[in-house]
C-alpha cells in the first residue's frame, strides 16, 4: 500500500541506524541526487492514481473498457474490463504484464478478478506497482478451429458411393457429433405426447455406447421416415429432401479428419445435388490451467453442394511412390526386388538378405474418389523353413498379416516413411516374401507387388544359442511413463543383458523414439515423457559378449489378452434359474459354446438365452454390457443358481481360451507405505488375497514365492501358488495379461498389483 512522507522517511532513518553509521547517513541525506530520489519516490508512493493499460492485436477484437484501452485507477478502485474477440478468435483469460519489458506479472498480486476466464468481469487494483512497472492487462486469445479441406470438392460431380471427408486444422472433440445424456432426454421429451414414434442411432466409440443420431416416424408406419444427425445437416439440393438414411454413422477417423460413410444397402439417387451443412458447434478442447477446459467451436456453420453421378467407385488406389528395404543381420540396409513366387522357391540360396527383421518402406498413396484409407496391409508369406542344414519348401506357405496406419491422410492422399517391425509376427529360421495392400474408403484395393504371385524375397536363417525373452508385457502405465516387463526363457545359455530401443506417436502426431542398454538384472523398464502416446513399438534384443540376437519387436499398448470373449458372473436367480453377468470382452451370441470356470470347476454349455438389463431378448451381447443368460444344461444351471460360490470368480468365455491354473509367474510392484502399503518388507512366503477385474472376490490365498527380500515400492517377478488341501481343486481361471492385486487378510487393504506373464502351463 501507500506510504506516507515521514514513514518513509523514519524508514530510512531506521536503516541508517540499524547500519551504525550515524554521520554517513547525515551525508548520504544531503546529498541533493538522493535526496531528489527519495522525494520522488514518497510522490509516486502517494499518487492519486496509476495508468493501467490493455494491449492486443488490432486485428484480434476491440476493447470496450476501459475506454481507448488506457484507464487510471487508484489503489482498491474496483473497475469492469471488457474484450471483444475478432470473429474468428475465443477469449480464454486475462493475463498481467509489464507495458514496457513485457515481462509476466500475472501472479504478483497487482490484481484480483472476479472471473479472469470471462471477457467482461470486474476487476481490482490491489497495490501500487513499483515505479520502473507499466501495469498492462492482456486478453488472451485462441484461434477457432477451421475447416481446410473438404470431399467431394463442391461443385463437381463424383461417384454416389464417395463418402464425405471434412478436415479440420485441430484435433476436434468427438463429442460433437455424439448426443449427450441430457440432449437425448430432451428429444426423447419432445417426441413423447406426440404420435411419433423416435429412436436414436448407435456408435461405438472404444467400446462405449454413444448415439450419433436418431429416426423418426408417424405411429403406426411401418418406414422411418426422417433422420438426424447431431451438428450434420445432408439433404437434396433439389428438392429439400433429408438424405441422410443413405449414409453411415459419422466418426472421427483422426482427430482432424471428420469421415461419413455412404450407406451401401441404400444408395443416393443418380445424379442427386448433395447439400452438406455443418453447424458451428464442432469444437476443441483447449486446457487451461486449474484443471478446466474451454470449448472452441467453429465461427459459423460451412456448407457445400456436390453432384453425384449415376456410377460407383471401382477406381484402385494409385501408389505413386515405393520402396521396400530391410536391415540385415550385419545392420546393412538392403534393397529388396520384385520377384515371382516360382523363382524363390526354386532357388532360395538366391534370396539376397539373411537376418531379415525391420522392413524399411516409403509409400505414397492417392485417390481422387473415395480417399486412402487409414492404414495399409502388410502380408508376410514364409515359403521355406530351415532345418538347421537345408531348406524344407512348405506344401502350402504361410501367410501372416499387420495393419500399419499412415503417417499422413489427408482426404485425397496419404504417406508413409519409416522402419516396420516384422518380429512381432511369428519368424523363424526361412524363407519370406513381402507384399503390401492399399485400399481406399470404397473397399477397392491396390496390391504391390501388383503382378499375382510375386514378392519382396528375404531370408532368416540365425545361429545364436542366446535366450530368449518369452512374454513381453505392458506393466503399468501412468501419464507420463510406460513400464514393460519381460519373461526370460532361461533354459539357454548364459547372456549379459540387453538392448532396448522403442518409437512412438503422440495423439497430435509428434514422433517418440529411444534407446538404452541394460544389463542382466533388469526384467522391467521404464520410459519416461510418454504423455499422449497412443502407439508406442518396443524392440528388445538380448546379448552377451560374442554375439546378440536379433531385435524382437512388441507392440505394447496393445491389449495382450487373445480372447474372443470374457464375461464374469455377477449373481443368480435361483427361482427362475436365470445367471446375471458382466461382458468384459469381445461378443457373446445366443447359440453360442461356452466354458463356465471358477473354483477348481469346469462346466461345458451352449448359450440358449440372452436378455440386456431392460429384460429385452437380444441375440448378442458386447463388453460393457450387464445381462441375463441361460444355458441348456439344467444341472448345470441347478448347481450355479443354488451355489454361492458363484462371486468368488466365476467366469465365462469360449471353449479352450482359458483354463484353471494353481500356479503363475507374474510382474508384481509392491505398494511402498506412502501408497498405502504395507509398513515393512515381504518375504518370500507371503500369503495375502488375490483380487482381479474377473473375479469380485478374493479367489484364493496364493503363497507368494521370489528370491531375496521384497523391499516397498519397488518390483519383482514372482511366482503365486494356490495351495489347496482338496487333491482335486484344480485352481483358479488364469490367463496371460490378467492383472490383479494382492490383499492382506485382515483389512483388505490392497498393498499390490501385477500382471500374469506364464501359467502353470507355460512354466
Amino acid at each position: 500500500m501507500r506510504k506516507s512522507k515521514l514513514s518513509l522517511f523514519f524508514t530510512i532513518l531506521l536503516i541508517c541506524i540499524w547500519g551504525g553509521v550515524l554521520t554517513s547517513c547525515d551525508s548520504f541525506l544531503n546529498s541533493e541526487k538522493i535526496k531528489q530520489e527519495i522525494e520522488d519516490s514518497i510522490a509516486y508512493a502517494n499518487a492519486d492514481s496509476y495508468t493501467i493499460r490493455v494491449e492486443y492485436a488490432q486485428s484480434t477484437g476491440s476493447v470496450k473498457q476501459p475506454a481507448g484501452g488506457i484507464t487510471s485507477k487508484k489503489v482498491t478502485d474496483k473497475f469492469t474490463i471488457s474484450f471483444d474477440p475478432a470473429t474468428d478468435y475465443d477469449f480464454y483469460k486475462w493475463k498481467v504484464i509489464d507495458y514496457i519489458t513485457k515481462a509476466d506479472l500475472t501472479n504478483n498480486n497487482y490484481f484480483s478478478f472476479d472471473d479472469k476466464y470471462n471477457s467482461q468481469t470486474e476487476c481490482t487494483l490491489l497495490k501500487a506497482p513499483e515505479e520502473s512497472v507499466s501495469l498492462c492487462l492482456v486478453p488472451l486469445l485462441l484461434e477457432r478451429p477451421r475447416i481446410l479441406a473438404k470431399t467431394p470438392v463442391p461443385g463437381t460431380e463424383t461417384y454416389k458411393n464417395t463418402p464425405i471427408q471434412v478436415n479440420f486444422n485441430r484435433d476436434m472433440d468427438p463429442s460433437s457429433i455424439y448426443y449427450t445424456t441430457d440432449e437425448k432426454v430432451s428429444i426423447e421429451a419432445k417426441y413423447k405426447n406426440t404420435r411419433t414414434d423416435v429412436e436414436f442411432l448407435p456408435s461405438y466409440v472404444n467400446g462405449e455406447l454413444k448415439y450419433h443420431g436418431y429416426k423418426t416416424k408417424h405411429k403406426g408406419q411401418t418406414e422411418w421416415q426422417n433422420y438426424y444427425f447431431k451438428n450434420i445437416v445432408i439433404s437434396s439440393n433439389n428438392g429439400g429432401g433429408n438424405l441422410l438414411k443413405h449414409f453411415g454413422a459419422p466418426y472421427f477417423e483422426t482427430p482432424r479428419l471428420l469421415y461419413i460413410p455412404t450407406n451401401e444397402d441404400d444408395p443416393i439417387p443418380d445424379w442427386t445435388q448433395v447439400l452438406v451443412d455443418l453447424d458451428k458447434s464442432f469444437l476443441y478442447k483447449y486446457s487451461i490451467e486449474d484443471g478446466i477446459d474451454k470449448d472452441i467451436s467453429l465461427t459459423m456453420g460451412e456448407g457445400w453442394v456436390y453432384q453425384v453421378t449415376s456410377s460407383k467407385d471401382e477406381t484402385p488406389p494409385e501408389l505413386y511412390s515405393a520402396t521396400v528395404q530391410v536391415w540385415d543381420s550385419s545392420n546393412q540396409i538392403k534393397p529388396l526386388t520384385a520377384t515371382a513366387k516360382t523363382s524363390i522357391t526354386s532357388s532360395y540360396a538366391s534370396t539376397q538378405i539373411n537376418g531379415a527383421r525391420t522392413a524399411k518402406v516409403k509409400f505414397g498413396i492417392r485417390d481422387q474418389e473415395s480417399g486412402p484409407s487409414q492404414s495399409f496391409k502388410l502380408i508376410l508369406t514364409q515359403f521355406a523353413t530351415w532345418n538347421g542344414s537345408s531348406y524344407k519348401a512348405l506344401s502350402t506357405p504361410a501367410v501372416q498379416e499387420k495393419y500399419i496406419d499412415f503417417d499422413t491422410v489427408s482426404s485425397q492422399v496419404a504417406s508413409f516413411d519409416g522402419e516396420v517391425e516384422l518380429t512381432d509376427l511369428e519368424l523363424s529360421d526361412g524363407v519370406y516374401g513381402l507384399s503390401f495392400v492399399f485400399t481406399d474408403k470404397s473397399g477397392i484395393a491396390t496390391n504391390y507387388p501388383s503382378a499375382a504371385d510375386t514378392y519382396f524375397p528375404f531370408q532368416i536363417k540365425t545361429t545364436s544359442t542366446l535366450p530368449f525373452p518369452k512374454t513381453v508385457l505392458l506393466a503399468d502405465k501412468t501419464e507420463d511413463s510406460v513400464t514393460f516387463a519381460w519373461l526370460m526363457n532361461t533354459s539357454a545359455t548364459a547372456y549379459t543383458g540387453y538392448d532396448v530401443k522403442w518409437s512412438g506417436k503422440r495423439s497430435n502426431g509428434e514422433k517418440i523414439s529411444g534407446s538404452q542398454s541394460l544389463d542382466k538384472n533388469y526384467f522391467c523398464y521404464k520410459i519416461e515423457n510418454t504423455h499422449d502416446v497412443v502407439s508406442l513399438i518396443v524392440s528388445l534384443r538380448v546379448k552377451n559378449n560374442s554375439q546378440q540376437q536379433a531385435y524382437k519387436s512388441y507392440d505394447i499398448l496393445k491389449n495382450p489378452v487373445n480372447l474372443t470373449f470374457l464375461a464374469k458372473i455377477t449373481g443368480s436367480y435361483t427361482n427362475t434359474k436365470v445367471i446375471t453377468a458382466k461382458g468384459l470382452l469381445g461378443e457373446l451370441k445366443s447359440g453360442d459354446q461356452v466354458n463356465i470356470l471358477g473354483r477348481g470347476n469346469t462346466y461345458n454349455c451352449s448359450v440358449t438365452g440372452l436378455k440386456n438389463r431392460y429384460e429385452v431378448e437380444m441375440d448378442s451381447l458386447l463388453a460393457g454390457d450387464d445381462f441375463k443368460i441361460t444355458f441348456d444344461s439344467s444341472s448345470i444351471m441347478s448347481e450355479l443358481c443354488y451355489s454361492t460360490s458363484y462371486s468368488n470368480g466365476y467366469i465365462i468365455c469360449k471353449p479352450g481360451e482359458i483354463a484353471n491354473h494353481k500356479k503363475f509367474t507374474a510382474y508384481f510392484y509392491l505398494y511402498s507405505e506412502q501408497e498405502g502399503g504395507l509398513s515393512n518388507p515381504i518375504n518370500s512366503g507371503y500369503r495375502p488375497y488375490l483380487r482381479s477385474d474377473v473375479g469380485a472376490d478374493p479367489k484364493g490365498l496364493p503363497t507368494v514365492t521370489f528370491e531375496g527380500t521384497f523391499e516397498l515400492g519397488t518390483s519383482k517377478i514372482v511366482t503365486l501358488e494356490f495351495l489347496n488341501s482338496n487333491t482335486t481343486y484344480a485352481g483358479e481361471p488364469l490367463y496371460v495379461g490378467q492383472t490383479f492385486n494382492l490383499v492382506t487378510t485382515s483389512g483388505g487393504r490392497t498393498v499390490g498389483k501385477g500382471i500374469i506373464m506364464a501359467t502353470s502351463i507355460d512354466n
